[in-house]
């Protein structure tokens, strides 16, 4: 039996990958699979890694070209991680000061921050005054600053697609955003009850927003406002009956 790749060894495959981009301009998952003798599945993976990271970009018959503004990828992904990091520990900071003078738990003022309806309207009361009297803006500060670009049941960007991506990642990093690629795949006829979203939408730091592109079923879009995260349709590729109004 194969023995499943560690962390380390992945890493050094992705940098290795990148490498070869960076000499030939781009590179198709068969010529991965080839060249390092590693499954399709595992060379998409891959791609989808250094996608989400920043360092390329899916285009045309499943390649992926590097972006010119990461040409110094791994010392700007360092960069990042640094930086998200002292977000990290800033965010928490300005929990506890709350919580403090709200005279609740930080886990409670993390729920009020991310929108979370079941919280008593009257601790909402006590978390936003205490927000106001520190200065701390709930809905900027304490959220994810993390826009996702979701690419629905698609293996790569086209033109129109790239460009949106390219668009939105630069208006993000102008205004201290940051912008994550996820390559989505779902069945399109699960209701939303079954619909397993990325883990990016549903863990407790989720993203602050989503554009979604590519193609999407309507079960995403209730998931979506169920869990009161911001979206946008790109394309307006949906499956399904639904009105644009009701959301």
């Amino acid at each position: 039996m194969r023995k499943k790749d560690s962390r380390p060894l992945a890493e050094q495959r992705r940098r290795n990958v990148l490498d070869l981009i960076q000499q030939q301009g781009q590179v198709t998952v068969n010529e991965l699979v080839d060249r390092f003798s590693i499954s399709a599945v595992t060379a998409r993976g891959d791609l989808d890694a250094l996608s989400s990271e920043g360092a390329v970009v899916r285009s045309h018959g499943g390649a992926v070209r590097q972006l010119d503004a990461y040409q110094d990828y791994p010392i700007r992904l360092k960069e990042t991680l640094l930086h998200n990091e002292r977000e990290k520990i800033g965010r928490a900071a300005a929990l506890r000061d709350i919580a403090k003078l709200a005279k609740v738990s930080s886990a409670a003022v993390s729920r009020v921050a991310n929108g979370n309806p079941q919280v008593d309207e009257e601790i909402q009361t006590r978390v936003h005054a205490a927000a106001r009297k520190l200065g701390i803006d709930l809905t900027g500060t304490l959220k994810n600053r993390v826009i996702a670009f979701v690419l629905g049941n698609r293996d790569v960007l086209n033109e129109f697609q790239s460009r949106i991506l390219l668009g939105a990642e630069a208006y993000c990093n102008q205004h201290g955003w940051d912008l994550q690629f996820i390559s989505f795949r779902c069945d399109l006829s699960a209701p939303a009850g079954n619909l397993r979203l990325p883990l990016a939408l549903t863990r407790q730091d989720r993203c602050s927003g989503v554009i979604l592109s590519g193609t999407h079923s309507v079960s995403i879009l209730s998931a979506l406002r169920e869990r009161r995260i911001p979206f946008s349709v790109a394309g307006n590729n949906i499956i399904g009956d639904w009105r644009f109004e009701d959301y």
